[in-house]
C-alpha cells in the first residue's frame, strides 16, 4: 500500500512584489493531508486535445444494466443478493462493482440471473429499479490541469468546467479541478479555440 500527501494553499496579499511568504495577508488558508493510503494503481498522463475535442480519459464501465426490476435479499450477515429477470451478466466477475442510488457493492458472485454482492450498512429486502451499473475499478483522488476552457465530465452525469488563470500581462497558467469522490469514468473536453494541454493524475 502507497501513501499520498496533499497540500493545498491559498494566499490573497497587498504586497508590492510577488512573494511566496508575504507580510500583508487578506487571505491564508492551508490544508494538508499526509499519508493517506492509497492503492498502488496510480496514474498520469498527459494529453493535447484539439479545439472541441473529447478525450476519454479513464473507462472502467462494464454494463448498464437499465430499466429492469428485480429484488434483493439478504443472504447472511453483509452479503445481499439482487436478482432480476432478463440480466446479460455474461461481463459480470467477482472483484467489480455494483453502483445504484448512489452507492457502490462490491461484488462477491454471479449466477445467471443474480448477483451477490456486500454491503456494510444493513439493507432491507425490497425492491430495485431504474439503472444499476457494473464497473470495475475507479479513482478515488483525480486532479486535471487544462490550457484551454474545459470541460470536466465524470461518471457520465457529473461536469466540472476548469478556466485557465489569465494574468494583465497576457500569459496564461493551466486551470485546475481537484475532485475526491469516485470515478470509474472522466471525459474531457476542449472548448477553446486553441489546442489544450491537458494533464491527468488519479489515484485509487
Amino acid at each position: 500500500m502507497s501513501k499520498l500527501n496533499l497540500l493545498v494553499s491559498i494566499n490573497s496579499y497587498a504586497d508590492a512584489q510577488s512573494s511566496n511568504n508575504p507580510m500583508r495577508n487578506f487571505l491564508r488558508w492551508t490544508r494538508e493531508i499526509s499519508g493517506m493510503a492509497i492503492s498502488e494503481n496510480s496514474d498520469s498522463r498527459g494529453h493535447i486535445l484539439a479545439p472541441g475535442e473529447s478525450k476519454t480519459i479513464i473507462d472502467n464501465s462494464v454494463v448498464t444494466l437499465s430499466s429492469l426490476t428485480g429484488s434483493w435479499a439478504v443472504i447472511a450477515g453483509n452479503a445481499i443478493q439482487y436478482t432480476g429477470s432478463g440480466l446479460d451478466l455474461s461481463a459480470v466477475q467477482a472483484g467489480q462493482f455494483l453502483l445504484f442510488n448512489g452507492k457502490a457493492y462490491a461484488i462477491l458472485s454471479k449466477t445467471v440471473d443474480s448477483i451477490l454482492f456486500s454491503s456494510a450498512a444493513s439493507i432491507a429486502p425490497g425492491a430495485i429499479s431504474g439503472q444499476i451499473l457494473v464497473y470495475s475499478a475507479a479513482l478515488s483522488l483525480i486532479y486535471v490541469e487544462s490550457s484551454q476552457n474545459s470541460t470536466v465530465t465524470m461518471n457520465n452525469n457529473l461536469s466540472a468546467k476548469i478556466e485557465p488563470f489569465n494574468s494583465s500581462n497576457g500569459s496564461s497558467t493551466p486551470g485546475m479541478l481537484l475532485n475526491k469522490s469516485t470515478v470509474y469514468k472522466l471525459v474531457v473536453t476542449n472548448d477553446g479555440i486553441e489546442p489544450a494541454t491537458i494533464y491527468f493524475a488519479g489515484v485509487e
